[in-house]
Order: C-alpha cells, then sequence, then structure tokens
C-alpha cells in the first residue's frame, strides 16, 4: 500500500485504513476575548468560508482557527501543509502579512506538533491560519480586500484531512461603511458560491461588507 506523500507544492494521498474516530480536525471562523465561538468538525475536502474581516483598534484580522482531537492513547505528531490556490487579494498601502500560528509562535509551513493522548490542541485564537496586521489606520484597514484560498493538510501518521479556506470579504463592513447598491453574493452552507440561490434555501450572504445567513424565499 502506497504510503502517505506530502509536500508544500503538492498534497497527494493514499492513506492506509484509519479509524475515522480517531483523529478530529475543527475549524472555526469567528473568536470573541480569545475564545473560539463556532468550531466545527471538518470533513476531507470540506469548503471552509471565512467572512468579516476584524479590525479593532489598530490591529486587522481575517483568520481561520483550527483545533486537532487525539482520541487514541498515545500522543502523536501532527504536521500542517498550507498551499496557496489562488490569490487576489488588495492590500491598497496597508501592510498585511499571511501567518499561520500555533499558540504564541507564528512558523512558515508545514509544521508540527504534538497532541496528547485523548486530549485535543487548545484550540484558542492563538492557533489560526489566516491575515493580520499591527497598527493600520481605519482608512488603511478600509482599503484591504481579501480574496483568496488555501488548501490545508493536517497529516498524524497514515490518517490525513484536507479543507479549502476560502477568505473574503473587505474590512469597510466592520468601519459600517458599506458599498451602496453593491450586489449580493450567495454562498451555500460549505462555502461555495452560487449563481442562481434556489428558495427555500438557506445561504451565506455578503452584501458590500455585510455578511448574514439568510433564508431564500
Amino acid at each position: 500500500m502506497k504510503k502517505l506523500l506530502l509536500s508544500f507544492a503538492l498534497c497527494a494521498a493514499a492513506a492506509l485504513p484509519v479509524a475515522a474516530q480517531d483523529y478530529v480536525v475543527y475549524v472555526g471562523t469567528q473568536a470573541e476575548n480569545g475564545t473560539v465561538t463556532n468550531y466545527q468538525a471538518v470533513t476531507d475536502a470540506a469548503n471552509v468560508l471565512t467572512v468579516n474581516p476584524f479590525y479593532e483598534g489598530e490591529d486587522l484580522s481575517c483568520e481561520a482557527f483550527m483545533k486537532v482531537a487525539n482520541n487514541t492513547a498515545s500522543d502523536v505528531s501532527a504536521t500542517v501543509y498550507v498551499n496557496k490556490l489562488d490569490d487576489h487579494n488588495v492590500f491598497g498601502d496597508a501592510f498585511v502579512v499571511f501567518q499561520t500560528c500555533l499558540g504564541a509562535s507564528c512558523m512558515e509551513p508545514p509544521f508540527s506538533f504534538t497532541v496528547p493522548a485523548n486530549g485535543e490542541t487548545p484550540g484558542g485564537a492563538g492557533e489560526h491560519i489566516g491575515y493580520s496586521a499591527l497598527s493600520l489606520t481605519e482608512q488603511e484597514a478600509a482599503a484591504v480586500t481579501f480574496d483568496s484560498s488555501y488548501l490545508v493538510t493536517v497529516a498524524i501518521g497514515d490518517f490525513s484531512q484536507s479543507f479549502t479556506l476560502n477568505f473574503s470579504g473587505n474590512t469597510a463592513g466592520v468601519n459600517s461603511v458599506m458599498a451602496d447598491g453593491a450586489a449580493a453574493e450567495y454562498f451555500n452552507l460549505q462555502g461555495m458560491r452560487v449563481a442562481s440561490p434556489s428558495k427555500g434555501e438557506v445561504y451565506i450572504v455578503r452584501q458590500g461588507g455585510k455578511v448574514s445567513k439568510t433564508l431564500v424565499r
């Protein structure tokens, strides 16, 4: 049976059987006071939509948060690979960087960490993948537009879980500056853009800088 091969440029896997409940990867897109409020387990090949860039004081961020649970009796080493798929970000004059962070340590992928036996990583706002900047004026932050996607793969031995992070939004929405007459964009609950929404279905709707979950009638 083929071994799992992973590189920063290419992620392809042929994995040995692993009990589905042994390892679980969680992703969240909302945090408050250092606590992530919407962690959900992701399935392989899932799409995660990260919207509503957050600007407070002089700090700007547009991040997804991740934690890994280990339901086995042994400590395991997990490795995270992040591959850029598409990037059309517009940063204006702002200095914005893409970061992958585990706790207080920010590092270039791929990076590895230990998940304790019958436990999980801390799962706080420090465990994030996304964009951040410090010391931006409100005008600089409002000029930043996010439009990019990344393939993230978490590998633990012969187990791997891959999902796509889609970053989207304009920080002007955080400052309540709405684009007059902006067209509404629809995404399904898996983060995929929908050209023609169907009645009776729930969608994530982005209009200008505002994002909401809406039932189409």
